[in-house]
């Protein structure tokens, strides 16, 4: 509901306080992703009776979650506060952050993918699987 009111910029500089023109630049641009992404599609799943199975229009439904990554780039973007520390902090410094963040955050990914490929050949051995029952190479 914020965003009805939050004036914006114009690409050409100027900011926009016209509250007609704010809810119709508002309705036409980010409107849609910002209401799909926040619609509880597990809840849905859940009354509808698919609670245990992944079923394919649940998948897409939960893929829509993804647009959710559109308005964390837009409030970083729009953020006070990262736009003080960039100021403040020296650029390398910054960068050398980043890169750290990214290292660390595809090692994440690369371990999650490894534990993965474990639980998958753990459930082809057998198939009342507990973490920890039987052997593999991951645990």
């Amino acid at each position: 509901a914020l965003y009805f009111y939050r004036p914006f910029q114009h690409p050409d500089g100027r900011w926009c306080i016209n509250l007609r023109t704010i809810r119709r630049h508002y309705l036409f641009g980010m409107f849609i992703p910002d209401f799909i992404s926040t619609i509880p599609y597990n809840l849905i799943s859940y009354v509808a009776g698919d609670a245990g199975s992944e079923t394919g229009i649940v998948l897409v439904f939960g893929l829509l979650k993804l647009l959710r990554l559109i308005r964390l780039n837009r409030l970083m973007v729009d953020s006070h506060v990262v736009t003080q520390v960039r100021l403040k902090c020296n650029s390398q410094v910054l960068q050398l952050f980043k890169y750290t963040f990214l290292i660390v955050l595809l090692t994440h990914l690369i371990a999650c993918m490894w534990c993965w490929v474990a639980f998958i050949e753990n459930q082809f051995e057998d198939q009342g699987f507990e973490f920890g029952e039987t052997q593999n190479w991951i645990s």
